[in-house]
């Protein structure tokens, strides 16, 4: 998320500054909606339990900083603590999830964690809750922003970006969701 290779207003912005603003208006879009939040890094966190209140929500989504989790990229991990999040006896049925459905938004390839990504994908297949991937970033040679020790910006350096597209897809075919590729 610390790659800058998306825009606003003619200035770099890293992944994460890029979609905040559209988490958010996600959030607002569903009124009705109780949401949760897992984030992850190098490891899956959950930063907000499913909620009705969409005001707190948001203060969660914008208190989310780079360096806040350990760097890295558990999706399978993320995967499988939203499915989790999601079990609920009452909105059950013959084991199944009732009406519930993940938003799964990496920007990189599994590099992290233990649980795999399509073991996860299985988890939410046989609980009957469909997986929407978004892919985040732009393909090839993306700007890495360097620091100094004290966190000032030197310069950047050049990454390969290195988003996991087969596998986004698979997750989202094998559990009846659909896969987004956010490039701008």
């Amino acid at each position: 998320m610390r790659a800058e290779d998306y825009e606003e207003g003619g200035e770099r912005i890293n992944r994460l500054q890029a979609v905040q603003p559209i988490i958010e208006a996600f959030v607002e879009g569903r009124p009705g909606d109780r949401i949760g939040i897992v984030t992850f890094g190098g490891r899956a966190y959950t930063l907000a339990p499913l909620s009705f209140d969409h005001t707190w929500l948001s203060r969660q989504i914008a208190r989310l900083r780079i360096g806040l989790i350990e760097d890295g990229t558990a999706v399978g991990d993320a995967l499988a603590l939203a499915v989790s999040r999601l079990g609920q006896v009452e909105r059950e049925e013959a084991g199944r999830r009732l009406g519930g459905f993940i938003v799964l938004l990496p920007d990189g390839a599994n590099n992290a964690g233990r649980m795999q990504p399509l073991e996860a994908a299985a988890v939410a297949e046989a609980k009957g809750i469909p997986v929407y991937t978004v892919g985040a970033g732009r393909d090839g040679v993306v700007p890495m922003p360097v620091f100094d020790e004290q966190g000032r910006k030197l310069g950047y350096g050049q990454v390969r970006s290195n988003l996991d597209e087969p596998t986004l897809i698979a997750i989202a075919k094998q559990t009846g969701g659909r896969y987004f590729r956010a490039r701008d």
